[in-house]
C-alpha cells in the first residue's frame, strides 16, 4: 500500500471534506475486508473515535495547556490502548506511525510527558520522512517548553527554521519565541517576535505573538510602544473573552505610564460588556487603583473596600485588602497595616498576593515586638532594639525614611554607647543609596567624623567624603544581638529585601484566536487516512 501521501501532505493540510471522508472511509475499509485486512484498521478508527471523544472540542490554542479531567483522561488511555495494539500487531501498517503520533498526544494530555516525547521521538528517527516528522519534533519542544528546560527546546526547533511547510515554520518560530521570553532572554525574544510579526503578521498565531511580543517590551521598558502593539490587538475581531483579556492588561499598561483617562476608559470598555465575575473583580479592582492615586488614604481605602465587599473571597478583594495595608504602612500606622495584611491573607489564602501579605505581615509583627521589647529592656538593649527597628524599616518593610529617621533617633538618644556612630553611619547610607539626598548624607558623614573621630565609622564616612583615613583606628563591632524570650525575636535580625509584589498584572491566557489550529500540531481531522490505494 503506497506512502506517497503520508509523506508529502502536511498533517494540518493533508485532508478532504467530511462528505467525501466518509466516503473513502467505506471504501477502505471495503478494501480491508475483501482482502481479510480490516482488524488493524478497526482498531485504529476505534483508536480515534475515542481520542476525538476525550478531545471534546477543536480550535484549541498552541501550545495548548489543557489538561484531561479525569473522565477525558480514562478516555485517552483506551484509544492509548488500541493504537498500541495497532503498532505492535502491524508495525509495517500503514497505520503504524499514526498510532504513535496520536499515542504522543494522549499522553501527553495525561501529562504523562516522557511517555508522550518518547513516541514523538520514535516517529522523527523510524519515519523521518514522514509528514508526522516535524510536527512530531514541535510536539516535542512544546513539552520542554512546559516542563522549563527552554535549551532542548531551542534543540529541537532548530531544524524547523528553513521547513518547507509554511505552517511548521510558524510554529517553530512561534514556540520558539515563548521559549526565549521564559527563559528571561527578553532582548532575545523581542527580536524573535519582530522576526515572527515580520514573517507572519497574518499567520494564525500572530494575535498571540504580538501579545507577548507587548509583554517583552513592557519588561524591557518600551511601554508605549507596547501600548501601539496592544492597541493593534485590541482592534482586532476576537471572542468576547479574549477581548475582554487584551483590554484589561492595555489598562494595566496604560496605567503603568500615568495615563489613567486612557486606562478607566480601556477598564470601561470590559464593564459595559457584562464580564463575567471574575474578569468584573479583576477589572474593578484596577480600576479602583486607578482612581487611589488621586485620593487620600481615607478616601482610596474605602474605594477599595468597596470593591473588596462587592467580590469577597476572591484575588481581587484579597488585593484590595493588600493595598489598603500598604497606605496604613505609609500612613506610619503599623497596627492597621498588620490587620489588613492578616485579612488579605485569610480572604485568599493561595497565590502570590496571599503569599506577599504574609511576608509584610510578619515583618510588621517582627517590628511590633522589638517596640513591646523595648520598652522594657535595659539601656544597652533598648539601644540594640532601636536599631533592629531601623534595620526592619528598611530590609523588611521598604520603608527607608522611617529607617533613616530611625537609626537618627537610637543615635540622639544613646549617644555614649558604641551603636551610636554605627547608627549614624547606617542612617547617612540610607540616605545616600535610597533617599538619593546626598547633602543630608553628607552632613551626617561630618557629624560621625566630628563626634566619634576614633572608630572605624569615622573612617566610614571619611571614604564616602573622599577624605584621608585615620590609619590609627582599632575599634571593635558593637554587638547588636538582641536574646528575648519573645517568638518573634527569634527572626533573623538582618533580612535580605524580599520581593514584594503588588502582585504582578492579570496576563491574557494564551490565545491563539478563535478557530486557532490544533493545540499541540498535528493532522487534523480531514487528513486522508482513509484513502483506500
Amino acid at each position: 500500500m503506497s506512502r506517497r501521501s503520508d509523506r508529502h501532505a502536511h498533517p494540518s493540510r493533508a485532508g478532504i471534506s467530511p462528505a467525501p471522508r466518509c466516503l473513502a472511509a467505506v471504501t477502505a475499509l471495503s478494501c480491508c475486508l475483501a482482502f481479510g485486512g480490516c482488524a488493524y484498521f478497526n482498531t485504529y478508527y476505534n483508536g480515534q473515535r475515542l481520542y476525538r471523544q476525550a478531545q471534546g472540542r477543536s480550535g484549541r490554542p498552541f501550545p495548548d495547556t489543557a489538561t484531561a479531567t479525569a473522565g477525558e483522561r480514562a478516555t485517552y488511555l483506551k484509544a492509548v490502548e488500541k493504537f498500541a495494539a495497532v503498532v505492535r500487531d502491524h508495525p509495517d501498517s500503514r497505520w503504524a506511525q499514526n498510532s504513535l503520533y496520536y499515542m504522543g498526544l494522549s499522553y501527553y494530555y495525561t501529562r504523562e510527558y516522557q511517555k508522550a516525547e518518547r513516541k514523538f521521538q520514535e516517529i522523527w528517527d523510524y519515519y523521518p520522512d514522514s509528514r508526522f516528522a516535524p510536527a512530531s519534533r514541535i510536539n516535542a519542544a512544546v513539552i520542554s517548553w512546559r516542563l522549563g528546560d527552554h535549551d532542548r527546546a531551542g534543540t529541537l526547533l532548530a531544524p524547523l527554521r528553513e521547513h518547507g511547510d509554511r505552517g511548521i515554520r510558524e510554529r517553530a518560530a512561534y514556540l520558539e519565541a515563548l521559549s526565549l521570553h521564559a527563559r528571561g532572554n527578553t532582548a532575545e525574544a523581542i527580536i524573535a517576535w519582530e522576526r515572527y510579526l515580520l514573517t507572519f503578521a497574518k499567520g494564525t498565531l500572530a494575535r498571540g505573538a504580538r501579545l507577548d511580543y507587548a509583554r517583552c517590551l513592557i519588561e524591557s521598558g518600551q511601554t508605549e510602544t507596547a501600548i501601539s502593539e496592544m492597541e493593534i490587538v485590541a482592534g482586532q475581531r476576537a471572542a468576547r473573552a479574549s477581548r475582554h483579556q487584551v483590554w484589561l492588561l492595555l489598562g494595566q499598561t496604560y496605567a503603568a505610564a500615568g495615563r489613567d483617562r486612557d486606562a478607566v476608559r480601556s477598564y470601561g470598555r470590559i464593564l459595559s460588556q457584562r464580564p463575567d465575575n471574575a474578569t468584573a473583580a479583576r477589572t474593578e479592582y484596577h480600576l479602583a487603583a486607578v482612581e487611589a492615586r488621586s485620593l487620600a488614604p481615607r478616601p482610596a481605602s474605602e474605594r477599595y473596600l468597596a470593591v473588596a465587599n462587592k467580590y469577597p473571597s476572591t484575588q481581587a478583594s484579597a488585593q484590595c485588602f493588600f493595598d489598603m495595608a500598604s497606605l496604613m504602612e505609609r500612613e506610619q500606622l503599623p497596627d492597621s497595616a498588620l490587620a489588613l495584611y492578616r485579612r488579605a491573607k485569610s480572604e485568599f489564602g493561595t497565590g502570590p498576593v496571599a503569599e506577599a501579605a504574609l511576608r509584610r505581615a510578619s515583618n510588621i509583627a517582627l517590628l511590633l515586638s522589638y517596640r513591646a521589647e523595648s520598652s522594657q529592656a535595659s539601656r544597652e538593649q533598648g539601644a540594640v532594639l532601636q536599631f533592629l527597628m531601623a534595620e526592619q524599616y528598611l530590609f523588611g518593610l521598604s520603608q527607608p525614611d522611617s529607617a533613616a529617621a530611625v537609626y537618627l533617633r537610637s543615635a540622639a538618644e544613646f549617644p555614649d554607647l558604641p551603636i551610636a556612630p554605627k547608627a549614624l553611619l547606617a542612617a547617612a547610607w540610607t540616605m545616600e543609596r535610597h533617599l538619593r539626598d546626598t547633602a543630608a548624607a553628607a552632613l551626617v558623614y561630618r557629624r560621625i567624623i566630628d563626634g566619634y573621630p576614633g572608630t572605624r565609622y569615622a573612617n566610614g564616612a571619611r571614604d564616602r567624603l573622599g577624605l584621608p583615613l585615620d590609619q590609627a583606628v582599632a575599634d571593635s563591632e558593637p554587638d547588636i544581638e538582641f536574646k528575648s524570650a519573645a517568638p518573634a525575636a527569634a527572626a533573623p535580625p538582618f533580612q535580605a529585601k524580599p520581593d514584594e509584589p503588588s502582585p504582578p498584572p492579570d496576563e491574557p491566557a494564551g490565545d491563539g484566536g478563535d478557530a486557532g489550529p490544533p493545540t499541540i500540531p498535528g493532522p487534523d481531522d480531514r487528513e486522508k487516512k482513509f484513502d483506500a490505494r
